[in-house]
């Protein structure tokens, strides 16, 4: 390809051990050098080999790009990032090419985008984006799916029904390890569609009759799906969420739910997607 045959990407710079500011070392001229050509650092300035506050930036620039964690350090990551040769990146605008051709033409009036790498939601109107906030997605185990599919209707004040395997591995363990665990967050035990008291589980009978069990968790401020849940029916039991867990959003590399994905402003979100926003006294309802 063009791209490859004019060495569309600048060569790494040398660097062996981690760089940050006020740093002086040669290797300095060359993370320059490569950021100006990146268009990261927009003046290579005089030349003199320190990490001055501008290269701190361009590094944080090229991180944010990347989806490292942006920390304006040259370590481990970003220089592994830096070295990774064009055809990586090639390859990965024919993925992107790929998904585009999925996508309907001309785009709705309305649509949202959950860019899963920027750990970002977009939503747009008209063509113009409206407004963007931060997501957590699933982690390594629990990849969020590429979805293409339609918002169907919003639920305030959700019960999570929770997923088998999330019972199973996770909850029950609490459950029948802590008398106090279930009720303190408003979780109630079903067993063939009746609820049962907590206190007369019995670890073997969950065990060898798992799938007459289910956990529900009722509404309210420690409900894992927060105060609204967005649906978008879909195999993959797939969704947009609140969470009470915000503090969360702070962390850089929000990979951290089981597939569904965490929204930073559900409210803001609801207003954009109902049609009469009006009719629905959010603030009241969500203060």
């Amino acid at each position: 390809m063009l791209v490859q045959k004019m060495n569309g990407r600048p060569d790494p710079p040398a660097i062996l051990s981690y760089l940050g500011l006020n740093d002086s070392a040669e290797e300095v001229v060359e993370l320059k050098n490569f950021l100006y050509v990146t268009g990261d650092l927009k003046n290579r300035g005089s030349g003199q080999p320190v990490f001055d506050p501008d290269v701190e930036q361009a590094v944080k620039h090229f991180q944010r790009r990347h989806g490292l964690m942006v920390d304006g350090i040259v370590g481990g990551e970003t220089i592994q990032e830096m070295n990774k040769p064009v055809e990586v990146y090639i390859n990965k605008v024919k993925a992107n090419m790929n998904r585009l051709r999925i996508l309907p033409y001309p785009m709705p009036e309305k649509y949202i985008s959950v860019n899963l790498p920027e750990y970002r939601l977009h939503y747009f109107e008209q063509g113009r984006e409206q407004g963007t906030m931060k997501i957590i997605i699933g982690d390594l185990q629990n990849e969020t799916p590429m979805l293409l599919d339609t918002l169907e209707y919003l639920v305030f004040s959700p019960k999570w029904y929770v997923p088998a395997t999330i019972a199973r591995e996770e909850l029950f363990p609490k459950i029948l390890g802590d008398s106090t665990y279930a009720s303190e967050r408003k979780f109630v035990v079903l067993k063939s569609g009746k609820e049962i008291p907590i206190d007369t589980l019995n670890k073997t009978d969950v065990e060898q009759h798992a799938p007459e069990y289910r956990i529900v968790q009722q509404p309210g401020p420690q409900n894992a799906l927060g105060r609204i849940k967005f649906i978008f029916p879909n195999q993959r039991s797939i969704y947009l969420h609140d969470t009470p867990a915000d503090y969360l959003f702070d962390q850089d590399r929000r990979h951290l739910s089981h597939g569904c994905v965490r929204v930073e402003n559900p409210v803001e979100l609801a207003r954009f997607v109902l049609n009469d926003p009006d009719k629905y006294p959010l603030d009241s309802i969500f203060p």
